[in-house]
C-alpha cells in the first residue's frame, strides 16, 4: 500500500469490481467509441480479482470518495529468455473529475515497487509515438524531474557539433577537388583559343563554403537563446502535471499572439491590426477544436492556478526565444543552424550541468533515475526536439517568427483530416464533437491564410521601400538639388527633380517618373 497526501494506492477487492468494470466500459467509448457489453465486462474483471495468475488490478482511493478514482491493471508474461515475469500495463483509467493530479504516477510508482520486490524481468507500456505531451508525462511519471529531463532532452543539441564539423571538412575536400580542376582546365594547349579555358574566379566560388556568421558570433546568439529555450521547456514540462489538457493546449496556443506583440517591439514588425485579428481567430479556433476533444472524450478535469500560469510564462519564454533567434542571427542562407544549435545545447549541458550538480549533492530531490528511463529521455529527445526543433527555426529564418509560431497550429486541422482519411473517429458519428471539430479547424485554417497575407502585403510594402530608398541614395549620389516632388493630384507620382549637372537619371521606380 502507498500513502501519498489523501490518496492511497492499493490492490483492488472483490468490491471494487463495479467501479473498475464501469471505468473499462468508459475506456472503451473514450478511446474507440465501442459499446462493451457490461455484464460481460463485470466477469471478466471478477475473473481476474479472483485468480491473480490472470492479472491483478491497482486502484487509488481518495479521502472523502466511497468508490476508487483511478486504476491501473497489470497481466503477466513469461519470458523465456530472461526466465522471469513481464508485467504490461493496462486498463488505465482516471476518473474526470481527478485527472492532472498525479494519480497515474502514483499507480506506477506502486506497481515498479512492487515488481521489484517480486523481482519482475520488466515493466511495458504502449504510448502512440505522436503524442508528445504523453511521452513527457510518461517520463515523468517514472520518477524523473522535470528539470532534468528539459536538461537532458535540450542539451542533445550538442550532436549537431560533430555533425557539423564532419559536414565543413567534406565541404572543403570538395571544394579543393573543385580548384584542382579548375587549374587543370587553366593550363591552355599550344594553338587554343585562351578564352575557351575561362574560369571562374577561385574564390569566388571557395567563399560560399562558410557561413557568413562566425562561431563566437553564433555563439553570442547561443549564450542569448539557450537559456530563454529552457526555461520555455522547463515551465511546460512543470505545467504537464498541474493543468487539464483543455487549459494547456489553448493557453499554449498563446505563444502566436506573443511573439506577434514581442516582434514589433523588438524587430519593428508592422502593427497590423488585421494580423492581429487573424491570430486571435487562430486561438479562437484552438479553443474550440479543444472543447470539442473534451465533448468527445468526457475529460473534465481542471488544472490548477498556478500550472495555468506556467503554460503562460511557458508561452511567453516561447515567444522570446523565438524573437532572440530572429533577431540573433542574420537569414538562413549566412548562417550555418547545425553550429548554432550545437553551440546552444553546449551552452545547456555546460551551464546548467554543474548546477543540477550542486543540487544533487544538496539532497534537493531531481527523482530517480535508470538506464531504460533515460533512454527514453534520449529517444524523446533527439525526436521532439533535437528533429523537430531544427526545422521549426529554420522556419523562422526563412518566414518570420510570427508567422512560424502560428503555422505549428496547423497541425490541428491536418490531424482533424488525416483521422476523417484514415481512421472512423467517435467525434465524427456524434453532432456536437464534429461541428465543433470542423468549426475549430477552419478558424485555424482562416486565421493562418489571414496572417499569411497580410506578411505578403506587408513584404510588399518593404520592397517598395527598399526601392525608394535605393532610388534616393542615387539621387544622392548624383547631387540632386531638390527633394522628391508629388505630382499634382490625388494619388499622382512622385517626381525626381534632375541633377544640377551630369546626364538625366536613366532609373526610376515604377509608377514614377523624372520631372521635366
Amino acid at each position: 500500500m502507498t500513502i501519498h497526501n489523501d490518496a492511497v494506492v492499493r490492490l483492488a477487492q472483490p468490491s471494487d469490481c463495479a467501479t473498475i468494470a464501469d471505468y473499462n466500459c468508459r475506456i472503451a467509448k473514450e478511446t474507440e467509441d465501442l459499446e462493451l457489453d457490461k455484464d460481460t465486462v463485470v466477469a471478466g474483471v471478477g475473473a481476474i480479482l479472483q485468480d491473480p495468475s490472470k492479472g491483478r488490478y491497482y486502484v487509488v482511493e481518495v479521502g472523502g470518495h466511497d468508490a476508487p478514482v483511478a486504476q491501473l491493471m497489470i497481466t503477466l508474461e513469461w519470458s523465456d529468455w530472461r526466465n522471469a515475469q513481464v508485467w504490461w500495463v493496462q486498463s488505465v483509467y482516471v476518473h474526470p473529475e481527478h485527472r492532472r493530479r498525479g494519480y497515474y504516477r502514483l499507480l506506477y510508482q506502486h506497481v515498479r515497487e512492487a515488481a521489484k520486490h517480486e523481482g519482475v524481468a520488466g515493466i511495458r507500456l504502449y504510448a502512440d509515438t505522436g503524442n508528445a505531451k504523453a511521452h513527457s508525462t510518461d517520463i515523468q511519471s517514472r520518477g524523473v524531474n522535470a528539470a532534468v529531463l528539459t536538461y537532458i532532452a535540450n542539451s542533445l543539441f550538442a550532436v549537431y557539433l560533430p555533425i557539423y564539423w564532419v559536414n565543413l571538412r567534406l565541404r572543403e575536400r570538395v571544394a579543393a577537388r573543385r580548384r584542382a580542376s579548375q587549374e587543370e582546365a587553366a593550363l591552355v594547349p599550344a594553338g587554343s583559343n585562351p578564352s575557351d579555358a575561362m574560369v571562374q574566379p577561385l574564390a569566388a566560388q571557395s567563399s560560399k563554403d562558410l557561413p557568413d556568421m562566425t562561431w563566437r558570433q553564433l555563439l553570442r546568439s547561443a549564450l542569448l537563446v539557450g537559456p530563454l529555450w529552457y526555461l520555455a521547456q522547463l515551465t511546460f514540462n512543470l505545467s504537464l502535471a498541474h493543468t487539464s489538457v483543455t487549459s494547456n493546449t489553448v493557453l499554449s496556443s498563446t505563444s502566436s499572439l506573443f511573439t506577434f506583440l514581442i516582434s514589433v517591439w523588438v524587430l519593428h514588425e508592422v502593427f497590423n491590426v488585421k494580423k492581429l485579428l487573424c491570430i486571435l481567430l487562430l486561438i479562437a479556433g484552438t479553443a474550440v477544436y479543444t472543447l470539442a476533444d473534451t465533448t468527445s472524450s468526457g475529460d473534465g478535469a481542471r488544472g490548477t492556478f498556478w500550472g495555468d500560469m506556467l503554460v503562460l510564462v511557458s508561452a511567453v519564454l516561447y515567444a522570446a526565444y523565438t524573437v532572440a533567434i530572429r533577431k540573433a542571427l542574420s537569414d538562413d542562407e549566412h548562417v550555418s543552424m547545425a553550429l548554432f544549435f550545437g553551440l546552444t545545447g553546449s551552452v545547456i549541458f555546460l551551464g546548467l550541468g554543474p548546477l543540477l550538480l550542486l543540487l544533487w549533492l544538496a539532497g534537493v530531490g531531481l527523482g530517480t533515475f535508470t538506464w531504460k528511463t533515460f533512454g527514453l529521455v534520449v529517444a524523446k529527445g533527439l525526436l521532439d526536439n533535437v528533429l523537430s526543433d531544427y526545422l521549426w527555426a529554420r522556419a523562422i529564418l526563412l518566414i518570420g517568427p510570427t508567422v512560424a509560431t502560428a503555422g505549428l497550429s496547423m497541425q490541428i486541422p491536418f490531424a482533424v483530416l488525416l483521422d476523417v482519411l484514415f481512421r472512423s473517429p467517435a467525434w465524427l458519428s456524434r453532432a456536437l464533437p464534429a461541428v465543433l471539430t470542423f468549426t475549430g479547424g477552419g478558424l485555424i485554417l482562416a486565421g493562418f491564410l489571414g496572417i499569411n497575407l497580410s506578411s505578403e502585403e506587408e513584404a510588399k510594402d518593404q520592397a517598395a521601400q527598399d526601392e525608394l530608398h535605393e532610388v534616393a541614395s542615387h539621387c544622392e549620389l548624383e547631387g540632386l538639388a531638390e527633394p522628391y516632388e508629388r505630382g499634382e493630384g490625388e494619388g499622382a507620382p512622385l517626381q525626381l527633380p534632375l541633377p544640377r549637372e551630369g546626364p538625366v537619371l536613366e532609373r526610376s521606380l515604377p509608377g514614377y517618373h523624372e520631372k521635366p
